[in-house]
């Protein structure tokens, strides 16, 4: 943009009378207006002037690295010694910052440090917990959880943005009897002080810095700092003296001491240029306001129409705009394109937004990274998008969710290591989870390997004590013939052992250990290794600020880091999951698009409850009441709450539309359960900006022209199978072209149904097939199901977590205590909380839940004993059936197929949980489960699982067997202790039954054929969406 381009006032902010003014410049204008432009070009404009320092404050780090590196580019290109220098281009946090640093260099103080959310939140539970009697009791449950850590740090965040502190909020709170916004004040009051007392050590001087921050404290202090100091205002700058020039770009996303920050600066600047429309003010959930007061003093300046809209875009544009938009003029003459569709579900949503780009890259040549899906909720529509877009072949970039630091295997392993070297010494099992970390790198395989040859070096001692103390050993045995990993983790174990005997932070150990790694190394420029860099540089960012006094505090200080770091739940560094590299489409909200533009833009999932969004505030705190409050509002002052937020919405809506350039869709989905398109939409269709009002429209219900290559395969194979000879052959022609390009998908070896099976060779070897009893129950329910959960096994769920901890503490409760059973049972839920990162409220819940499963078995232990006499627990068993030819028996179940004819040996192998003998001297097989409602009588006694057991026992012992019995621990009785099911003793013809059906389950297991069988399980099975069954039964 030049002079000549821009309206005559704007004009003149080049010219040096534009110097020396008392009030700042207010630049307005519409969706691209050049407001941005203009802040580059001021910015490159002034920094090339002798004399002149500049300053450029954007709202957030994204806005602030664009306008960094346009900036830079542009100075670099002029005068390559000035990019190094100037101008200055931060957020406002960043700039406040840097005015507190230069704050803390004058009284001989380090820098201030920065505290990460979870840091604070981990503070303010404890001093919510400690203090519970001054908060409502209606609030005192919520105490310690997430939510409400981050409500009350809202709470202080948006109090100070009012310019009040811990006593302006008590006050407030008195004042509108409001006694949470009390107790929240006196928390932040203590919160201060626990605060002051910490940052207070090592200081030269702690009045001349503010030592820790959080983000609430951070413009306030900064502030504070230029009220005592003005001319702090250009520290950052390189100190007082020449020209001072500050540019503020969308000013309207600052939040009130943001504004307040750049109002300072704009008062004493030479030359002060603000730039803003109040229309795309979105950021009113951080406190930002549409027109803020240091504007008023402003001399407003306008600018011309839209550099970026086509036309038809601008009409659809102004269709959604707010009604305080006159219009919405565009300067380009290219018409473009707008649309808005409505499609029938969520799924055809998607599949039409990823054909409408995959449209524009093929048929317009529009690069995948010029084009954007907004929407108004990511985690809502990203699973249906990344589903379509990898069906489509449409490279797509979203943000995705980063679980706690902890959590990273790198970081856990690190602070593994930490509590052994605190404690100077190493676990057994600590060592193998260090061995197969990524600090040492072994494989499964090869720890196995090591742990078999420790073993027979040493038979008598366990191999994991073997493995800690080859890690442990100072020496240099048999160095030569160790596999690297165990090599590596003993230099990695020697550097951090070495580091703790001097280190006076827990940096320096970390850093030992790191170094020995070689990870740096190993990773090298892996892709995939970025986020274990970011989480690992998080580590050593939380770990700088831990000092200690003495080296010989080292130890206790590396234990109270490790632990804080879990205790806090520190989150990871964001990721992106990127389908395709820097050329990918973006997925982005609404909120996160402001600033930015693309050439395609599609904004979907326009649904009414969702934008707008008219759901009633949860806050526990009345963070949204808060603000009025601070703001003068009369408590009893009846506020048009919803009037204001469909202004917002419309105002975010507005936004999101105007990011486009030469394409725009909008998308609703309209039929799908009580899905309808947002209220919106009608104000789109009469819309009449442009000359022709756009115009909402179906989604098109005949097949659009493949996009994809796999689209254009499956057409052209389709043309294939049809009747016309001649578009068939014609069709093959260009199948066959594809392939010899590399299209792997049109040739016929990769059509599925033509290639013969690769093998019919049944999988059982030496004709041999083992099976537990609860897989026979499974193969002879649904040898399709089998297969599909032996082949991709899932991760046990929180069921099977808790039943395997049950039969754990079962089988053990009559040999200890009850304080002793108590204890084992609190070190269990604790170490399954630490791997699972699982809240503490939860946590105590599945205590809670086992305590009651285990008070029931103890309950029935007691009630049975009279009946029953222990004979075993956890008690191994193990029959082989031989191999019969072809004697199907009847088997208790009317459905049951005959068997065919086999020569197959089945071995039965399993645990009883518990075996047990009544007074007659029979046997009584015990299987003990946790579900809280008992099978049906008739149920178990067709019981596969128990039949089993009753066999192998029958086999194997000389008592009688008289049954079976499942124990329900989940349905406590009073009389029984718990509620029991029998499976009566099998007789000779139900025991030949029960044996032809273990061999059809071995016949099934060995394949090469696995039959889908419907049953009262399909809606859970993990194959159903492949099952052939279900889509025989859907017609």
């Amino acid at each position: 943009m030049t002079t000549r381009e821009l309206p005559e006032e704007p004009a003149r902010l080049f010219e040096e009378s534009a110097l020396g003014r008392r009030e700042p410049f207010l630049v307005l204008g519409g969706p691209g207006s050049g407001k941005t432009r203009l802040v580059v070009e001021l910015a490159c404009h002034w920094a090339l002037q002798p004399q002149t320092s500049a300053v450029v404050l954007a709202p957030n780090r994204a806005a602030a690295d664009l306008l960094r590196g346009e900036i830079h580019g542009r100075l670099l290109r002029a005068s390559p010694e000035l990019a190094l220098a100037k101008p200055l281009v931060r957020t406002t946090h960043s700039y406040a910052f840097a005015l507190l640093e230069a704050r803390a260099r004058t009284f001989g103080n380090p820098p201030p440090r920065l505290i990460p959310a979870a840091e604070q939140d981990a503070t303010l539970r404890e001093l919510a917990d400690e203090q519970a009697a001054r908060w409502p009791p209606s609030l005192r449950g919520a105490l310690g959880s997430a939510e409400f850590t981050a409500q009350l740090r809202a709470v202080f965040q948006r109090a100070a943005q009012h310019g009040h502190g811990p006593e302006g909020l008590i006050a407030l709170g008195r004042e509108r009897a409001r006694p949470e916004w009390v107790a929240a004040g006196r928390t932040w009051q203590e919160y201060e002080q626990v605060m002051t007392l910490r940052n207070a050590v090592g200081m030269a001087d702690p009045t001349g810095s503010p030592g820790a921050l959080d983000a609430a404290e951070l413009l306030t202090a900064a502030l504070d700092a230029v009220a005592e100091d003005p001319d702090l205002l250009r520290q950052p700058l390189g100190g007082p003296g020449g020209r001072f020039v500050v540019f503020v770009d969308d000013a309207q996303h600052f939040d009130p001491q943001a504004a307040r920050l750049a109002g300072l600066a704009s008062d004493r600047a030479d030359l002060a240029v603000l730039t803003a429309d109040p229309d795309q003010s979105v950021f009113w959930f951080q406190g930002a306001e549409a027109g803020p007061n240091f504007w008023r003093r402003a001399r407003r300046l306008r600018l011309g129409p839209s550099q970026r809209l086509a036309p038809e875009v601008a009409g659809l544009v102004a269709a959604v705009a707010p009604r305080s938009v006159p219009e919405v003029a565009t300067a380009r003459e290219a018409p473009g394109e707008a649309r808005v569709r409505l499609y029938p579900t969520t799924a055809a949503q998607a599949e039409g937004v990823v054909e409408a780009l995959r449209r524009a890259h093929a048929r317009d040549g529009v690069p995948w990274s010029r084009m954007a899906v907004l929407v108004r909720s990511v985690p809502a529509l990203a699973p249906s998008l990344a589903r379509a877009a990898a069906l489509a072949e449409v490279p797509l970039r979203a943000p995705s969710a980063s679980g706690p630091l902890a959590s990273n295997t790198t970081v856990l392993a690190l602070l593994l290591l930490l509590r052994a070297v605190a404690a100077a010494d190493l676990e057994p099992s600590t060592a193998l989870q260090l061995l197969t970390s990524p600090l040492a790198g072994a494989t499964v395989a090869e720890a196995r390997a090591l742990r078999r040859r420790l073993r027979e070096e040493e038979p008598d001692r366990p191999s994991l004590e073997s493995l800690a103390g080859l890690i442990l050993d100072d020496a240099e045995r048999g160095e030569a013939d160790l596999p690297e990993p165990a090599l590596r983790l003993r230099r990695v174990w020697r550097a951090a052992s070495a580091a703790a005997r001097s280190a006076q932070t827990v940096e320096d150990v970390l850093w030992a250990a790191w170094s020995a790694s070689g990870l740096e190394e190993r990773w090298g420029d892996e892709i995939l290794a970025e986020p274990d860099f970011a989480a690992v540089n998080a580590l050593f960012s939380s770990a700088r600020a831990q000092h200690v006094a003495d080296s010989r505090e080292i130890g206790p200080a590396l234990a109270q880091f490790a632990e804080r770091i879990e205790r806090e739940r520190l989150p990871a560094p964001g990721r992106i999951a990127d389908g395709g590299g820097s050329d990918a489409v973006t997925l982005s909200s609404a909120h996160a698009a402001a600033g930015r533009e693309w050439d395609v833009v599609v904004v979907c999932g326009v649904q009414e409850g969702l934008w707008p969004g008219l759901s009633e505030s949860n806050s526990l705190l009345g963070v949204d009441e808060l603000a009025a409050a601070f703001d003068g509002v009369r408590a009893d002052a009846k506020l048009d709450a919803r009037k204001q937020v469909l202004a917002q919405e419309r105002r975010l809506l507005y936004l999101a539309c105007s990011r486009a350039r030469d394409q725009l869709l909008l998308t609703a989905v309209e039929g799908e359960g009580d899905l309808v398109p947002s209220r919106f939409l009608p104000l789109w269709w009469q819309g009449s900006a442009s000359e022709r009002a756009p115009e909402a429209e179906p989604a098109p219900q005949a097949p659009q022209a493949p996009w994809s290559s796999a689209g254009v395969v499956a057409e052209l194979r389709r043309l294939v199978c049809g009747a016309d000879e001649g578009r068939a052959s014609r069709a093959a022609a260009a199948l066959a072209a594809l392939a010899r390009v590399g299209v792997a998908s049109a040739h016929p070896k990769s059509w599925h149904g033509l290639a013969a099976p690769s093998t019919d060779e049944p999988l059982a070897e030496d004709g041999v097939v083992t099976l537990s009893p609860s897989r026979v129950e499974q193969l002879l329910v649904c040898p399709l199901r089998w297969l599909f959960e032996r082949a991709v096994p899932s991760a046990p769920g929180e069921a099977a977590a808790v039943g395997t901890a049950v039969h754990l503490l079962a089988s053990v409760s009559g040999r200890f205590s009850e304080e002793e059973l108590a204890s084992a049972l609190d070190e269990a839920v604790s170490q399954a909380d630490a791997r699972s990162a699982r809240p503490p409220w939860a946590a105590q819940r599945r205590r809670e839940q086992l305590g009651r499963l285990l008070a029931t078995f103890s309950g029935w232990l007691a009630a049975s004993r009279g009946e029953l006499t222990e004979v075993g627990v956890e008690v191994p068993v193990e029959m082989t059936l031989p191999a019969l030819g072809g004697r199907s028996g009847s088997l208790p179940r009317a459905s049951r197929a005959p068997i065919a004819d086999v020569e197959l040996e089945v071995r039965i192998k399993g645990r009883i949980d518990r075996l047990e003998k009544t007074r007659d001297g029979e046997l009584v097989i015990v299987d003990l489960k946790t579900a809280k409602t008992p099978r049906s009588v008739a149920s178990v006694h067709e019981d596969a699982q128990l039949a089993c057991y009753q066999l192998v026992v029958g086999a194997a012992r000389e008592e009688p067997v008289a049954g079976g019995r499942l124990v329900f621990l989940g349905a406590p009785r009073k009389d029984a202790g718990a509620a029991e099911r029998e499976q009566p003793g099998l007789d000779d013809e139900a025991a030949r039954a029960w044996s032809d059906a273990v061999r059809e389950a071995g016949a099934l297991a060995v394949g090469p054929q696995f039959p889908a069988r419907p049953n009262a399980g399909c809606a859970s099975c993990p194959g159903r969406r492949c099952c052939p069954a279900l889509r025989r039964a859907a017609g």
